[in-house]
């Protein structure tokens, strides 16, 4: 350890002289100050020669000589007489001070790539290379680190440590020694990022929408307060499109249309927040809503400026409808040329940034511009299309002037994802445009085009329409069209994951519907591995969904009994109307099995009860289990007998079950009506007996848990029958550990206490609820405490909400920072109930406290 040590500072010696020699320094770093890119001022070393108020890292100037010397101490010390103790030794001439992150905020589209940069300064704003920095992404978010910043063999000769992805949310790197550029593989170099010296980087993902709290850590910058520094991402699944620019004759209406719709499907994004806020030009009012008024006065046009009402406002605020569309309608209070130039915010609903504000994810610009009172053009079409269908839009374009318009020409970009269907009049093909020619218009005089398009994809288009004359008097008006399309996505699960031969398991594939539109004639089909068998289907299996709806989702469970060892697998295809298809698979560990199986313990009989009457007399029994705890699968058999006179023929056998128990398998021949099983049997001659077999999974608790038998047939005969069951709690219940992440911790320092909340069982288990009490000589600390669900803080109690469902094998973090305020030994305890636990789990850590 000591030649390591000493290597390494033999290793910053000669990057010291390097630096000396060669002048180290970056862009964006002068010698007084460490300034991230985003022009955050990390520290400024004074260079006094006494202790400067607040100084934040100590310095030369308030270590070991000065206390002697008798200065005062910074006033982060306690304001009270103390002993100043030397420090252990004094601030190396490059020794590492200041910590900076960038960018500190950033909206990100999920699915992208973030990149976080953190750069370590000496006391002279210089930065330092082969630094270690730990990078941590706090638990209860969501995101990933994807890649990270390496150095070289001989960087790390000179103490760099190695970089490495220990988990998706912990990694470790160091500062580079050399300056770097990330290309990330497009064309463009705008979205190149520059990594200077002495600054580390890596790179984080999230495929869902939430939040990211990404925390750097230079365990060697000198002073504990300036060593980590937090970075928040917020994930995002939006895209939009802002107004266009509009122009059109003085004195009339023009509407600006912001569009927000998912990034992942296309589908709309109703609910989005889009604040308008007229910046500069002539006096005019903007009406919310898309309204058709247009030459709106106002009695005091002569002295009102520019607003978004009639009240004549600045700023107005809409949300986006169903279609993912804000409307605003901008009109003049009184007639006269020129340009408004409107700012737009897109403001995300119900998400706050970091300091409490609303968070804005976009700000654009468009422009009304109010042009010659002779040219007007009006364009209407539909605000809404599906994928595949015909869109008709009406031009109208006329000269309102008192003169003659010479050469009036009219021009359609046709937008991307659509197809010229045809117009009238027919259009003059350009450079993938469509053209008009009207000729002169005399004062008075309108023509008309009536354009189809057909949609070919989903999304938003702005469909604008420029009229033209010779003299360069210009309109031009647009529409804005949400093409809406089903979009479907199949995400199969299977449970448990690990199985033995001969045990049975359990896929299900959940299809949604992630489109506008309804996703119609939806077929499934399974394809399962060899190792697999279906009680009932052969393979693959078939079967219709029917229709989606935009939105909805519908779970399909398929339970197979496992016949041989290996990585068996379901894959699952869904295909639909319009070329609709998706698909997904999930595979279970077969492992061989190591014992027998356990014998059931023997059915409790129920009562038979007997119909009777001139028809067959038919007798139902169900038998199962007494007791079952979660988690655990009930075996039931029905069996029917024929004790009438006469042949019971077209029976139907259905049965249904509480919502706790789950049916995961059953004799050959059923089928689900809606949620009953049902069998049909053609005849039971007199006096014969027919056996059906149900495998059930107990997933919920319940002191009484019935399945209940129905059998009728033609001739009107019935029998009913039930079995009913208490559900217990699983005996292993959840597992609960505590532990602190700093023991021993010094009196008035910080540590953390860190609740892992596991469910080992094979089902789900539901409202989980957690608390941890901290001892009397801690308190807890708000900044510093996260979990899966919101809390509270009662004195040294902290209580969190109830989480709703926990997955088999998934696992909750809870985290309670806590400040040591006297010594001893401190005790926390945890305490986690649950729908399936028959009891509250309880888990506890010691901590020592220590004084300084």
């Amino acid at each position: 350890m000591a030649g390591s040590n000493q290597r390494q500072s033999i290793a910053r010696a000669l990057l010291v002289a390097a630096s000396i020699l060669l002048g180290s320094g970056c862009a964006n770093f002068n010698v007084n100050s460490c300034i991230d890119p985003t022009g955050d001022r990390i520290f400024k070393h004074t260079g006094t020669s006494s202790c400067p108020v607040g100084c934040p890292f100590g310095g030369p100037s308030c270590g070991k000589q000065s206390c002697h010397q008798g200065h005062k101490c910074p006033l982060h010390h306690p304001p009270k007489p103390i002993n100043c103790h030397p420090e252990p030794g004094t601030i190396g001439v490059h020794q590492p001070v200041g910590l900076c992150i960038t960018p500190q905020t950033i909206v990100a589209p999920v699915g992208a790539e973030v990149v976080l940069k953190a750069a370590i300064c000496d006391q002279h704003g210089l930065t330092t290379a082969n630094e270690k920095v730990e990078w941590m992404i706090a638990p209860g978010g969501v995101g990933e680190f994807v890649a990270l910043g390496e150095n070289s063999w001989y960087d790390m000769f000179l103490g760099a440590p190695l970089a490495k992805k220990v988990s998706s949310t912990y990694a470790v790197n160091a500062t580079s020694s050399t300056y770097l550029c990330l290309n990330r593989g497009t064309p463009s170099h705008d979205d190149d990022v520059p990594v200077i010296k002495g600054q580390a980087w890596v790179t984080v993902s999230s495929p869902l929408e939430g939040l990211s709290r990404v925390t750097a850590y230079a365990p060697n910058v000198y002073g504990w307060d300036q060593r980590q520094r937090t970075a928040t991402v917020y994930w995002i699944d939006a895209c939009w499109n802002f107004p266009p620019a509009a122009i059109n004759p003085a004195g009339t209406r023009q509407t600006l249309t912001t569009s927000v719709a998912r990034q992942t499907s296309g589908s709309p994004q109703p609910g989005y927040r889009v604040r308008y806020e007229i910046l500069d030009g002539p006096p005019a009012n903007l009406l919310p809503g898309g309204t058709q008024t247009v030459g709106y006065n106002s009695a005091e046009s002569g002295t009102q400026t520019a607003g978004f009402a009639p009240e004549g406002s600045q700023i107005i605020e809409v949300p986006t409808d169903s279609l993912g569309q804000a409307h605003v309608d901008i009109v003049q209070t009184t007639a006269a040329p020129g340009t408004n130039h409107v700012s737009v915010q897109i403001i995300r609903p119900g998400e706050l940034s970091a300091d409490g504000s609303r968070l804005a994810v976009a700000t654009g610009s468009t422009q009304a511009t109010w042009g010659s009172p002779s040219l007007f053009v009006r364009k209407t079409g539909p605000v809404q299309a599906s994928v595949g269908s015909t869109m008709v839009y009406n031009v109208e374009v006329r000269n309102s002037g008192a003169g003659t318009l010479r050469g009036v020409t009219v021009t359609e970009q046709l937008p991307q994802g659509t197809t010229l269907v045809g117009s009238n009049p027919a259009a003059r093909p350009g450079s993938g445009a469509l053209m008009w020619n009207f000729g002169d218009l005399s004062p008075g005089e309108s023509r008309r085009i009536e354009l189809s398009l057909r949609a070919d994809r989903f999304g938003t288009i702005n469909n604008c329409v420029t009229a033209r004359a010779a003299d360069g008097t210009t309109a031009q008006d647009c529409v804005t069209t949400t093409i809406t399309a089903p979009s479907i996505d199949v995400a199969v699960n299977v449970n448990p994951a690990q199985a033995t031969v001969g045990s049975r398991v359990t896929f299900t594939a959940r299809v949604t519907n992630r489109g506008g539109d309804p996703a119609r004639s939806l077929v499934i089909v399974e394809r399962f591995d060899g190792g697999l068998k279906h009680d009932v289907a052969p393979n693959p299996i078939e079967a219709d969904l029917g229709d989606l709806q935009p939105g909805q989702s519908r779970d399909i469970t398929s339970t197979f009994t496992i016949t041989a060892p290996g990585q068996l697998c379901n894959r699952v295809e869904v295909q639909g109307q319009a070329g609709l298809r998706a698909t997904g698979q999930a595979c279970v560990n077969a492992v061989p099995a190591a014992t027998a199986p356990a014998i059931a313990p023997p059915p409790i009989t129920a009562p038979p009860v007997t119909s009777t009457g001139q028809k067959p007399t038919l007798v139902v029994r169900k038998n199962g289990p007494a007791t079952k705890n979660v988690g655990d699968e009930a075996n039931f058999e029905i069996t029917v007998t024929n004790n009438g006179p006469v042949v019971a023929n077209m029976l139907k056998i259905s049965d249904n079950y509480d919502l706790s128990l789950d049916p995961i398998g059953a004799t050959d021949g059923h089928s689900f009506a809606g949620d009953d099983l049902v069998w049909l049997v053609d005849t039971l001659p007199v006096g014969k007996t027919i056996r059906f077999q149900v495998n059930c999974r107990c997933v919920a608790r319940n002191d009484k848990a019935c399945n209940r038998v129905t059998v009728t047939s033609q001739e009107g005969a019935r029998g009913d029958s039930e079995a009913c069951l208490a559900i217990q709690g699983s005996a292993a219940g959840l597992q609960v550990n505590l532990g602190d992440l700093t023991d021993p911790v010094a009196v008035g320092k910080q540590t953390t206490f860190q609740l892992l909340v596991t469910n080992p069982a094979t089902v789900a288990d539901s409202q989980i609820a957690a608390s941890i009490t901290l001892p009397q000589g801690m308190t807890p600390v708000p900044s510093g405490t996260v979990g899966p669900s919101a809390y509270s803080i009662n004195g040294n109690t902290v209580t969190y909400a109830p989480v709703a469902s926990l997955v088999p094998g998934a696992t909750l973090t809870y985290r309670v920072q806590a400040q040591a305020v006297q010594p001893g030994s401190a005790r926390a305890t945890a305490s986690v109930t649950s729908t399936n636990m028959t009891s509250a789990a309880t888990a506890d850590e010691t901590t020592t406290v220590f004084a300084q």
